[in-house]
């Protein structure tokens, strides 16, 4: 056995596993099978003890998502094509990002296509928020909407053009989970075997979905949050290194830069007449960007 994978013991039923088969800290390191056990009882021996916290970000991110469901569906439908006030349209991921809108990359993550979507999402949001919040609390749960969120939105654009919907930063916040399931219990409790399996299924139906074009699934947001969360997971396990954090935090705004000059690089910065894209009306920036992208204007 390498010494990076040492033998360690089972503080219940005593069996030898390598640590990398093992669940939780020690000194209450768990063997798969009292693992499961542990989960079956809902009571999580691993050290540290979860601190109970009220979901703050986890109810406020649901609220907002909520709201502009409501705004977007009820009292203002169709407000992408113009049926609404500018202000609301100025939330979704659209060509205005080019000038220096950035924040759309935020706001379209709290917008849904429809209820189905937003059920979905927001239950999902509802119980894995939650933990994480329980977990590590309710700043490194707004960093890690901010951090995966971001992530996906632009990847997203870069690959699609769009996208609306928090199941890129959800994807994200299972990947964080992902990276502690051995060294946290919360991670170790959600992130079991059965979770791990369902992530893959839902990944493959996602691309299926949209290889057939029977339902548009944003599959670029789903693995970018995937990995981004893998990533701010990984980061948090080995804390030591305490230049990972900053390093990570620079990953989303890279991101952005990079899908803003991909998507936009080839379009000309003056017009014939000389004025630079600031000038240009942003009805003629969204007529050049829909005719290089094979839309009508």
């Amino acid at each position: 056995m390498s010494h990076e994978d040492p033998i360690c013991g089972c503080s219940v039923c005593g069996v030898n596993l390598p640590r990398s088969e093992m669940f939780g800290a020690d000194p209450d390191l768990l063997c798969p099978n009292c693992a499961d056990a542990v989960r079956n009882r809902m009571q999580v021996r691993f050290r540290p003890i979860a601190r109970e916290r009220r979901p703050i970000v986890t109810i406020v991110s649901l609220a907002i998502a909520i709201a502009l469901y409501i705004c977007t569906h009820v009292i203002w439908p169709g407000v992408q094509r113009g049926g609404g006030p500018a202000w609301l349209a100025a939330f979704y991921q659209s060509s205005e990002i080019w000038i220096w809108e950035h924040w759309r990359h935020v706001t379209c993550m709290f917008l849904h296509g429809g209820w189905w979507h937003i059920g979905m999402n927001g239950m999902g949001l509802w119980y894995l928020g939650r933990e994480v919040e329980r977990g590590w609390g309710p700043w490194a749960l707004l960093g890690l909407t901010l951090f995966t969120g971001v992530s996906a939105s632009a990847i997203s654009w870069i690959f699609s053009g769009s996208g609306v919907g928090i199941s890129g930063y959800l994807f994200g916040l299972l990947g964080f989970l992902w990276a502690l399931r051995r060294v946290h219990p919360i991670a170790a409790a959600v992130m079991t075997d059965q979770m791990l399996r369902w992530i893959g299924i839902l990944l493959v139906i996602g691309v299926v979905l949209s290889l057939s074009n029977t339902v548009a699934i944003g599959n670029w947001a789903h693995g970018a949050g995937l990995a981004t969360g893998y990533l701010a997971g990984l980061a948090v396990r080995h804390a030591r290194r305490k230049l990972l954090v900053p390093l990570l935090a620079i990953i989303p705004i890279l991101l952005v830069v990079a899908s803003t000059y991909i998507v936009f690089g080839s379009v000309p910065l003056t017009t014939d007449e000389g004025k630079t894209f600031q000038e240009r009306p942003r009805a003629e920036w969204r007529r050049i960007w829909m005719l290089q992208n094979g839309h009508k204007p």
